[in-house]
């Protein structure tokens, strides 16, 4: 139970590390959609909603 307690802990600081490193990625709110054409270009028409 010590070693699982202590795997545990690492894991929580890393994730909180990870986490606060791409903090953009964690917090928005709504979400884009726009389509894209043969070549991966974004079309210049799309659908956003501002929360889910």
């Amino acid at each position: 139970m010590h070693i699982m307690a202590a795997l545990l802990a690492d894991f929580i600081l890393e994730e909180r590390a990870y986490v606060n490193a791409n903090l953009d990625d964690f917090t928005w709110e709504g979400a884009d959609v726009y389509p894209l054409d043969e070549s991966g270009n974004r079309l210049k028409w799309g659908y956003s909603c501002s929360n889910m």
